[in-house]
């Protein structure tokens, strides 16, 4: 998650800030400024200070230069989210390091490859398709950038290091902190609370399915399809922030990693878009709509 308590401001304390100031480290082509920003919002939600960190300046409402400020955060969120979030994130980090591991360790007639199937139609052609359309040199995602190539190389290390996408629901907003999770609870944030909704959907749809395949814990361990599958998966995602475990010890272990690329196929993957589009959208969109496609 990208929303986080805020930790630094003393008159704040209850409030919540996005930082991207990492941005500001990249270096952009002629003719664009540098990106990167923190915004930091009081406990209803409301912005109040946006800090500028290429110049290392702040900004109010009150400040004649704070639509330009707006725009700079905007700017650097929206590169964050397109590709850190949604591409690299969902796309690769989450669902198409799961359907190799599945492919290269998982007989075709294994169970659990065949409940994965559904939630992985097209995963493959849609991802190498992006790898030459989006990531690459001259790509459309370069062009509309104001990065050079190796600057989003460097965007996108960034993202693998603090990518949350293989922690749960739950796990993403303890990590975000204690104002995060309570207003996740009583409702002013429907992306914590919708998502542990979805994922808990997801882990009793994926509970049903292991209870059927395996009658014990001790199942799973000897189920060396399943072992090598979760070596993989592991291997791939190791040094991110979050990653599954190198091996399952018991069914939990399976459902938590089952349900968690489920969330990230579905419901994760329709929030970033619609953070995307957001800036443009008439009205505001619940999440539950997109829970329930």
């Amino acid at each position: 998650m990208w929303m986080k308590d805020d930790s630094e401001s003393i008159d704040n304390q209850n409030g919540f800030m996005c930082d991207f100031s990492s941005m500001a480290n990249l270096r952009t082509r002629p003719g664009f400024r540098k990106l990167g920003a923190k915004a930091y919002f009081d406990t209803s939600g409301k912005i109040v200070r946006i800090h500028d960190s290429s110049e290392k300046c702040d900004y109010t409402p009150e400040s004649p230069h704070w639509k330009q400020a707006k725009m700079l955060l905007k700017c650097s969120l929206t590169h964050w989210i397109v590709l850190n979030d949604h591409l690299l994130g969902v796309h690769i980090i989450s669902a198409n390091t799961l359907i190799n591991s599945a492919v290269q360790n998982l007989s075709i007639s294994h169970a659990i490859r065949r409940t994965l199937q559904p939630f992985s139609f097209r995963t493959i052609y849609v991802n190498n398709s992006a790898v030459y359309s989006l990531f690459g040199h001259g790509s459309l995602l370069h062009h509309i950038s104001c990065y050079p190539h190796e600057e989003l190389i460097k965007l996108m290390e960034m993202g693998f290091e603090k990518c949350e996408m293989w922690a749960t629901p739950k796990e993403r907003l303890s990590n975000a902190g204690r104002n995060i999770e309570n207003i996740s609870q009583d409702g002013r944030f429907p992306y914590g609370s919708h998502s542990v909704r979805l994922y808990n959907c997801f882990a009793k749809f994926v509970e049903n399915i292991v209870d059927h395949i395996y009658n014990s814990d001790e199942d799973i361990k000897v189920d060396a399809e399943l072992q090598n599958f979760a070596k993989h998966l592991h291997d791939q995602v190791k040094l991110s922030r979050f990653h599954p475990p190198e091996k399952y010890e018991t069914k939990s272990d399976v459902i938590k990693v089952l349900a968690t690329f489920m969330f990230n196929v579905t419901g994760m993957h329709e929030l970033s878009l619609i953070h995307i589009s957001e800036p443009t959208r008439r009205y505001a969109i619940s999440y539950a709509v997109f829970c329930l496609k």
